[in-house]
């Protein structure tokens, strides 16, 4: 089962009480292992390489592949995406990328773009521009200004409760 989300907003740096309460609500997503595919480019998913999410790759099975949602406590739609190879974090600065580097501990909020369509998107918020985790050409992931493309919507498709081993 597909379940497709928002990644609405990155919330990076020290979490305050001040800036989660705008995010606080019922979980979108339930707590586990998920592949993430890109909406644009379906047959392909999100896959960690060298300490980067890349795309463009077809699904292999692989842990590298494999992303771990953890819910910050009390706070519903407040997540860190790890990946289960390699045991970094999705972040994303902000900054026009030409990859989207994994390390630290950066924050996700989750929530639904449309309730009827189910197809969602990343956008960063310690950058004045937003910029959206993006799929171009079906190969590499890149920080992009917030366009609503289909290229930056994302589908989660939960294969686990945990990482393998």
């Amino acid at each position: 089962m597909l379940n497709n989300l928002r990644i609405r907003s990155l919330i990076y740096a020290v979490l305050g009480a001040a800036q989660v309460a705008v995010f606080a609500s019922a979980s979108v997503v339930d707590p586990g292992v998920y592949v993430i595919r890109n909406v644009a480019f379906p047959n392909k998913v999100l896959d960690e390489n060298k300490a980067h999410a890349t795309g463009g790759w077809v699904l292999n099975g692989g842990a590298n592949q494999k992303w771990l949602l953890i819910p910050l406590p009390d706070y519903g739609t407040i997540f860190t995406i790890q990946n289960c190879a390699s045991k970094r974090y999705l972040h994303n600065s902000g900054q026009s990328v030409t990859t989207v580097p994994t390390s630290g501990t950066p924050y996700w909020s989750i929530s639904d773009l449309e309730e009827a369509v189910k197809e969602f998107f990343v956008v960063s918020m310690d950058n004045p521009v937003n910029r959206g985790l993006t799929m171009t050409g079906g190969t590499s992931i890149t920080a992009e200004e917030e366009s609503g493309d289909t290229n930056q919507r994302w589908r989660f498709q939960n294969v686990g409760n945990s990482c393998p081993p």
